[in-house]
């Protein structure tokens, strides 16, 4: 599994897949929530059959892609491996601004990570068999939720803190980390599982809640079009936690988005 992790990274680098638009506005990057990748389609208006493009003859995906996708389906053998191997891949990066492309690159390409509280859908665990004791699967649903807890506090963005355009770096993170959440932000820990893995899952995802919240408010004008989605999450993963009662998630929304939604960039 390692290996094939290592050449799927390799691939990801050397692939140059043009897809998360580094010299670009941020608002035009595909996992920020922008525009996606070009097909040649004319965007708002003008004669789409004279300027876009015909279909590719061969449909096949991009190597890169096929690789970010590769890393997909290894995180949901081993999220530990693959979310370890993506930060080591970060970190020797972040700080040079010659490597500033490799690091969007490998962000993008880490956009299928999955993470799961309780292992559906992995391949062998307790919950695809039947049979399994009420130990077995208590020990396979803290295994899971460790896996996710630790996911949250590698990927937290306020934790990054590069020399050379830290906010830039962050914005990608958000959208790492909220795309990574989002299918999990409405799932509960079951209840197999042992108080201290829940109490892990509930403090590293109030941590970095906070963080963000904190980040966020330091100049929320220039971070809020990365950093609310995944304050968003973050806050409801945090209400299903049982941690406010819900309380925050209810201030986030009908404070910080509503204030957020009058301005035109958000909408």
């Amino acid at each position: 599994m390692s290996h094939v992790v290592d050449l799927a990274f390799d691939a990801i680098v050397h692939g140059r897949e043009p897809a998360p638009h580094v010299d670009a506005g941020w608002a035009l990057r595909p996992l920020a929530g922008g525009a996606e990748e070009g097909n040649g389609d004319t965007v708002g208006g003008g004669d789409t059959a004279l300027n876009s493009q015909p279909p590719p003859l061969d449909p096949s995906p991009s190597v890169a892609t096929l690789a970010a996708r590769c890393l997909g389906l290894a995180s949901r053998h081993d999220p530990d491996l693959v979310t370890g191997r993506l930060v080591d891949e970060l970190e020797p990066r972040v700080n040079s601004e010659g490597k500033r492309g490799e690091v969007h690159l490998i962000i993008h390409g880490a956009r299928f990570l999955h993470v799961s509280l309780d292992g559906i859908g992995a391949p062998g665990t307790c919950t695809a068999v039947s049979g399994w004791s009420e130990t077995s699967r208590g020990k396979q649903a803290d295994l899971y939720a460790a896996s996710a807890a630790q996911t949250v506090r590698r990927l937290n963005p306020a934790a990054w803190t590069p020399a050379y355009r830290k906010s830039d770096l962050r914005h990608a993170l958000c959208a790492l980390l909220h795309a990574v959440l989002t299918p999990v932000a409405g799932a509960r820990i079951p209840d197999v599982a042992s108080r201290e893995a829940r109490g892990d899952w509930a403090e590293a995802v109030s941590t970095c809640r906070q963080d963000v919240s904190a980040w966020l408010k330091s100049k929320e004008k220039k971070h809020g079009v990365a950093g609310l989605p995944l304050l968003g999450t973050l806050h409801a993963a945090e209400t299903l936690c049982g941690g406010d009662g819900g309380s925050g998630l209810h201030s986030f929304l009908d404070t910080t988005l509503l204030r957020a939604f009058k301005e035109p960039r958000h909408r």
